[in-house]
């Protein structure tokens, strides 16, 4: 029988996504004496050269994480790269071979990049950010009192800065759509 005066601290959807996904990654990474905190980055805590791996298995564990991304100097290089050998056989054959190698080097270059895309994406920088991602609010689940106001605001913070392309600490209660810009 339990004492009436404890109070069990009751569990969000978000607590229960947070569990699961630290229970996976440990088994994927000696993380066994290290505390995985909320604030934690995720660069911080998966090693770059591991990073592919542990996110390929976290995937195929069922969790629905973003691609990862080039750097933005890489990708920069890359595209100017591109930009650059599509504009000469532009300019030496015709705009129309412009296209076509521009079209045939993105996706080369595509191809040949995938392996350096070891950064999460924007509103997946932070554990917090990645489980808030990874939550999915369903109805039933508010009104079973998994979700806070709180969670849920953050939740929508979250999907505005994806949709927008700006970092999540850009959104505050009183952000304008209009003034959403990377």
């Amino acid at each position: 029988m339990s004492d009436p005066g404890s109070q069990s601290v009751r569990q969000t959807k978000i607590d229960i996504t947070f569990r699961e996904f630290e229970k996976h990654l440990r088994e994927l990474l000696p993380l066994r004496q290290q505390e995985i905190h909320m604030s934690d980055r995720i660069e911080a805590i998966i090693p770059p050269e591991d990073r592919r791996r542990v996110w390929r298995e976290l995937q195929l564990a069922g969790f629905d994480l973003a691609r990862l991304k080039l750097s933005r100097d890489v990708f920069i290089i890359v595209a100017f790269l591109v930009l650059e050998s599509a504009l000469v056989f532009g300019l030496l054959f015709g705009w129309w071979t412009m296209v076509i190698c521009f079209v045939g080097l993105s996706l080369l270059a595509c191809c040949l990049t995938r392996p350096l895309a070891i950064h999460p994406s924007i509103g997946c920088e932070t554990v917090e950010q990645l489980v808030i991602h990874l939550t999915r609010f369903v109805l039933e689940d508010y009104k079973a009192g998994l979700w806070t106001h709180e969670e849920i605001a953050v939740k929508v913070r979250a999907v505005l800065a994806v949709a927008a392309g700006v970092p999540v600490q850009n959104i505050k209660d009183n952000t304008r759509l209009l003034d959403l810009s990377p």
